[in-house]
């Protein structure tokens, strides 16, 4: 069927609307093949709406051949969707609300909380290996084993705070549930290493630790991981020299517990105030320093005086701009260098 252009237009305008029409290439509707002789170049419109409101797709092909003349197919498709906005809207069905099971506690704090006691058992562990393999080599007459896990874990506090200036629960707080768990053991006479200190001691120890350290907590001046590395050793100095038994059935003076508490912290608190000064002679700051002082030292009165918020109020505006000191290395050093002195040069 040949057809003038304009009845080609007329006839496709009036089945589909469409917004452009190609002349002078062979067209097909359907399976009704329509020839323009015509030459001419447009371009169909690939995808266009008839009256019916369904999508109509059209593809086209041009090639070129010898007589110049452009062809194209015209394929009518049948719609397979109405408009989207004619379609049936499902409501997806909400899904039912999660039940809250934590009891307002945090999931995952909990889970590390969980873990401390396990921790723990390890460092029992340890002090259990390391009294056997010292009684082993006959290294000594008082059996030091315990002493050595306690100084790794107090050196690997103080490079943990040296390191990110804070000392994490997975040191501190295994350390001080198995000082308790060692002072424990004693009291039933199950006696895993050559400690004699009790439960009791123990915890007594752990108490004293907190104190010490609790002054410069409220005041800012040292972390919770320093206080809970305290603790930590005092649970187990509590736990391995107890009342004097363990150091004086080997020969040597007579320590107890707290003692060793009390003067490791007071060791810690010398290197602690060495270290301070060294930091004040590289920075040179002298004014700045000394009005820091000053003010340590009001909050420390109004801490005395019973003004306690007030001065961690003041504290913590301070520690903007104060310089932080790692306060693990001191008590791990002032440890350290009491034992030494103590069990080594006085034997």
């Amino acid at each position: 069927m040949r057809l003038p252009p304009s009845a080609l237009a007329q006839s496709l305008i009036t089945r589909s609307e469409p917004s452009q029409l190609l002349l002078g290439s062979r067209i097909s509707w359907g399976s009704h093949p329509v020839e323009c002789p015509e030459s001419g170049r447009s371009h169909v419109v690939l995808i266009h709406k008839p009256r019916s409101n369904m999508e109509a797709r059209f593809s086209s092909h041009l090639s070129q051949k010898s007589s110049g003349n452009h062809f194209a197919e015209y394929t009518h498709i049948q719609p397979q969707q109405p408009p989207a906005s004619e379609a049936p809207v499902s409501t997806p069905a909400l899904p039912a609300p999660e039940t809250d099971d934590s009891l307002g506690l945090d999931r995952e704090f909990a889970i590390k909380m969980a873990r401390m006691p396990l921790f723990a058992l390890l460092w029992v562990a340890a002090a259990a290996l390391s009294h056997q393999i010292w009684a082993a080599l006959s290294l000594a007459e008082l059996n030091a084993g315990p002493l050595i896990v306690l100084s790794f874990g107090m050196i690997l506090a103080a490079f943990i705070d040296g390191w990110a200036l804070k000392v994490p629960n997975w040191v501190t707080l295994p350390l001080i549930l198995s000082g308790w768990l060692l002072g424990l053991l004693h009291n039933v006479d199950l006696h895993p290493d050559s400690g004699t200190g009790g439960i009791g001691n123990s915890v007594l120890c752990t108490v004293i630790g907190f104190f010490l350290l609790f002054p410069m907590l409220a005041i800012r001046g040292v972390g919770e991981g320093d206080v809970k590395m305290q603790m930590g050793f005092g649970a187990w100095v509590g736990a391995y020299f107890g009342w004097g038994d363990t150091t004086a059935g080997a020969g040597f003076a007579n320590l107890t517990g707290p003692e060793v508490t009390f003067w490791g912290f007071a060791y810690g608190a010398i290197v602690g105030g060495a270290f301070g000064l060294i930091i004040i002679f590289i920075r040179r700051q002298w004014n700045a320093n000394a009005s820091m002082y000053r003010e340590i030292g009001k909050d420390l009165t109004m801490f005395a005086q019973g003004e306690t918020g007030e001065a961690m109020k003041r504290a913590e505006e301070r520690r903007k701009v104060w310089v932080k000191l790692p306060y693990g290395i001191p008590l791990c050093v002032g440890f350290l260098l009491f034992l030494g002195f103590k069990l080594i040069l006085q034997g």
